[in-house]
């Protein structure tokens, strides 16, 4: 192995088996899809593919096979970050490719096994923000502050099992939040922002943490030996270490803001799709109203001409005078109240506005959610 240089970074790469075959997992199933929606005419969107393949797939083949992996056993920096990209980069890229809503796609439907498997029970009880955050905050942790890290550069299985866990957890938080019904009710596109938002500040304490240790996490790393000071570059356990703080903090930090931009984007999405469906509900309502009127003015025409027939036809049925004789013919009629006239008091809540029988805004102003007319 050469000195890491500038150039290591892209021509140093090794085979990592577990990398590899974990990156045919992701992607073998996500190009199936695409292909069967392709079929049913569906056109996804590329920008999703793009994420998927290169800030998922792509990232996790990178700190897996490429430069760091290869010298994550040289530079604490390099091991850090690794858990850094696994734990948050690469779940994000997977999230926003939305594997989920691509199997819909593909299978023109909603009820699948899949489907009931992300809403069940289990699962959203690993998805509730709490319990993400807290799972994602405390096995990052205790990489460094236990002997996890020792042991996953020692044993190949443990190694793979740190991957998989940090895949995992990350998914369990980020797919939650780019989703809109693995949530809470509550959780609305605003609240997913702000925990977007919030998860990036947590995600700085372990950064943080390593960057002030007063004393070396993980004194037997395997880069801090003397045979591997002639690939150090004269970089110090101490000032490694404080190095790799900053790349969890880095890293952290970076990918939080496209999480931010992808969770801000599906509330802009959502507010949308929301004032179309209240637009169409008010145009459908309105048009029922100028149609129920119309057919009032229809019934009220057609008896007022029936009522004129029938008198027309029948001299004596008009009114009498006191002597017997029939009130002329060619006299005009009295005025009949016209049917399609409006009482003077419309019943409560035939016209109401908008606000007022939204359910979401009806308790707003004194109405009950399930009683849109009542005063």
């Amino acid at each position: 192995m050469s000195p890491l240089s500038a150039s290591s970074w892209l021509t140093a790469w090794t085979f990592s088996p577990f990398g590899v075959v974990l990156a045919i997992i992701l992607l073998v199933p996500y190009v199936a899809g695409l292909l069967a929606a392709r079929r049913r005419g569906h056109s996804w969107p590329w920008w999703r593919t793009a994420s998927y393949l290169v800030l998922g797939v792509g990232t996790l083949l990178y700190v897996t096979c490429g430069p760091v992996g290869v010298y994550r056993d040289t530079f604490f920096w390099m091991f850090a970050a690794q858990v850094a990209v696994v734990g948050s980069v690469t779940p994000a890229g997977l999230a926003i490719g939305d594997p989920i809503g691509l199997f819909s796609a593909a299978t023109g439907r909603t009820d699948t096994w899949v489907h009931r498997a992300v809403r069940s029970p289990v699962a959203r009880f690993f998805m509730f923000p709490l319990v993400s955050t807290a799972l994602d905050l405390g096995g990052i942790l205790a990489v460094f502050y236990t002997g996890y890290a020792k042991a996953a550069i020692d044993s190949d299985l443990v190694g793979a099992l740190l991957l998989l866990q940090l895949l995992f957890v990350g998914l369990i938080f980020v797919l939650p939040v780019l989703a809109d019904d693995l949530l809470p009710r509550w959780a609305t596109p605003p609240v997913r922002t702000f925990l977007a938002f919030l998860d990036g500040l947590v995600d700085a304490i372990p950064g943080v943490l390593l960057m002030t240790a007063n004393s070396l996490l993980v004194p037997s790393f395997p880069g801090f030996s003397e045979h591997a000071a002639h690939l150090r570059d004269g970089i110090s356990a101490s000032l490694d270490q404080q190095y790799a703080g900053g790349a969890l903090l880095v890293v952290a930090e970076t990918i939080g803001l496209p999480m931010l931009g992808a969770v801000f984007a599906e509330w802009l999405r959502a507010d949308a799709a929301e004032a179309r469906a209240a637009d169409a509900l008010l145009d459908a309502r309105d048009a029922a109203d100028a149609a129920a009127a119309a057919g009032g003015i229809t019934r009220s025409g057609s008896s007022r001409m029936s009522g004129s027939s029938s008198r027309s036809g029948d001299p004596g049925s008009g009114p009498r005078m006191p002597g017997g004789a029939g009130v002329d013919s060619d006299a005009p009629d009295l005025p009949e109240p016209d049917a399609a006239a409006p009482p003077e008091s419309a019943p409560a809540g035939a016209q109401q506005p908008w606000w007022l029988t939204d359910p979401r805004m009806a308790d707003r102003f004194g109405h009950s959610r399930h009683d849109p007319d009542s005063p």
